[in-house]
């Protein structure tokens, strides 16, 4: 992928819909629901997208593969406290992909043997969910937050990664630039 994948705000807004089982919890109160999915999914990799799922799930022991962030929450600056070995820094436009933030999703998801992989961007991280679902193994979760709602949990699947990668197909607007 070159450049970057730019989404119209009607493709946004079909995304602002879970994309997988939203826990209607304030966290710590959805932590062992999603402790429930772990043990019984067994996730090869555990992705966390968004500065406080992430902080809260690596605060409260949660084994996080990948945790993807832009030391923001709620469109204010913040002070994220996630602890990884391997750190990228990527920038990403909102409502866009850049090729480099899927490439560090990429590499991140390679070297999970490493330890947790922090991936910085510079601008907005949301849509960077969709790359880590479908470039990780099946079976892996990928977590974030829909603000004041849910904790939303996706469970990595064939038709999961097929559906994403026909949406991408069919909402473009712009490749390149």
């Amino acid at each position: 992928m070159k450049g970057r994948l730019r989404f119209l705000k009607h493709d946004l807004s079909a995304l602002k819909r879970p994309l997988g089982i939203p826990i209607f919890k304030p966290f710590p109160q959805s932590l062992p629901p999603l402790l429930k999915i772990i043990e019984s999914f067994e996730p090869p990799l555990i992705i966390s997208v968004g500065d406080v799922v992430s902080e809260n799930l690596s605060g409260h022991g949660v084994r996080l593969d990948v945790a993807i962030i832009d030391s923001r929450s709620l469109r204010r600056k913040r002070q994220t406290h996630v602890k990884g070995k391997i750190r990228y820094k990527v920038v990403n436009e909102a409502s866009t992909i850049s090729s480099d933030a899927w490439r560090a999703v990429s590499e991140a998801i390679r070297v999970k043997e490493k330890g947790t992989s922090i991936i910085l961007v510079e601008g907005e991280e949301d849509l960077l969910a969709i790359p880590a679902i479908v470039l990780a193994p099946l079976r892996s979760l990928v977590v974030y937050g829909q603000p004041h709602e849910a904790l939303v949990v996706v469970i990595v699947s064939k038709y999961l990664k097929r559906s994403l990668l026909n949406f991408l197909k069919k909402g473009l607007i712009e490749r390149g630039a």
